[in-house]
């Protein structure tokens, strides 16, 4: 007990499996009125009225949690400024429990949704032009560029870039839709956004290499080793943000934590499931549930994020720890089969967002 509790004495947060309950019967009052069509403003009355009644720190701490899952769903919902004010009641249950964890990720979800808000009041004119003319090709391109490049909403934005009055973007957009998979065509598209974005506004500029980056990184696992290092010396000069994921962990036998956008899995293959698992603040009890989602309450991952340009650096730990990169999701794998016996690894994962 002694020796986990120094190995881990940073680490005091403590989001397990409960958490699944916790969403069957304190969130369920509030994904059911959105199902009667009651307004965010109706769901966050019913979040507030769930803090106010957490009188034990427990409670809070649950508050919490589904004030963060409320304000990731409101995000994905466009009601920006609505997520704003679930983060700021999560944060304020957060500090009732006097959980350091759940008050850093309100503050990032906070941030997060109002500055999305912000960008979203700059092309309300342009969505409101599209409302009474749908074929309006100005307001589609504004708006195209916002779901975008701002909140990184393709699927939503793309059907407006292909009807929008910039005829590369709509060349682009076709492009797009068609998702390429061959290593090949995911360059020539990644090129093609890199030669739009010198000819465009200097203002998305770095908005726009992100997307060259997205399909250059797409491609990088299909190829050969001198192509990806000629390829990786081109992704490295694009302008980047540093997000690193500290994860602490006892191995006893072999596990692989994968981690894509949405959620993150672990499988053990050998010997026992990890007696102490922690991530950047959160303990994982993956003996109790195997797949953490990436949200709200148990967010690890930010929105805007290049998972595929992963770097691994291990600190600690007697067997090898090997990480495989795919198109769309990464794999660390830990290998401590032998000798008998659990031993503590500590890794660094490093990710470039923007």
């Amino acid at each position: 007990m002694n020796k986990d509790k120094r190995f881990f004495s940073n680490h005091q947060v403590k989001i397990t499996f409960f958490r699944n309950v916790i969403l069957i019967f304190l969130i369920a009052p509030l994904v059911l009125c959105a199902a009667e069509a009651d307004s965010p403003k109706q769901r966050l009355e019913a979040l507030r009225s769930l803090n106010s009644s957490a009188v034990t720190p427990q409670k809070a701490f649950e508050a919490a949690v589904v004030g963060l899952d409320l304000a990731d769903e409101l995000i994905k919902q466009k009601y920006f400024s609505d997520a704003a004010k679930a983060a700021s009641v999560s944060k304020a249950a957060a500090k009732k429990a006097n959980n350091a964890y759940l008050q850093k990720s309100s503050i990032y979800y906070s941030k997060y949704a109002l500055g999305l808000d912000a960008d979203y009041r700059t092309v309300e004119k342009s969505l409101n032009s599209l409302k009474s003319d749908p074929k309006n090709k100005e307001a589609a391109l504004e708006a195209g560029l916002f779901y975008c490049l701002h909140n990184w909403d393709w699927k939503k934005g793309l059907p407006l870039l292909k009807q929008c009055s910039d005829t590369s973007l709509v060349s682009l957009a076709n492009l797009e839709q068609q998702v390429p998979s061959a290593a090949a065509d995911q360059i020539k598209l990644g090129d093609l956004w890199a030669e739009y974005a010198k000819e465009s506004d200097p203002k998305l500029k770095t908005s726009l290499m992100q997307r060259a980056k997205y399909w250059y990184l797409k491609a990088v696992p299909q190829l050969s080793t001198l192509e990806q290092r000629t390829l990786v010396r081109r992704i490295n000069r694009i302008p980047k943000k540093t997000f690193q994921l500290n994860i602490a962990v006892r191995i006893d036998g072999s596990d692989t934590l994968t981690l894509s956008e949405g959620q993150l899995t672990w499988r053990n293959h050998s010997f026992k499931y990890p007696s102490i698992l922690v991530m950047n603040g959160i303990k994982w009890e993956t003996k109790q549930s195997t797949v953490l989602a990436n949200q709200g309450g148990t967010r690890i991952l930010p929105h805007h994020i290049h998972l595929t340009s992963v770097r691994l650096k291990k600190q600690r730990g007697r067997g090898p720890v090997t990480l495989k990169i795919e198109q769309d999701q990464i794999h660390i794998t830990f290998d401590d089969r032998t000798p008998a016996g659990s031993n503590d690894y500590v890794i660094i994962l490093s990710f470039d967002t923007f």
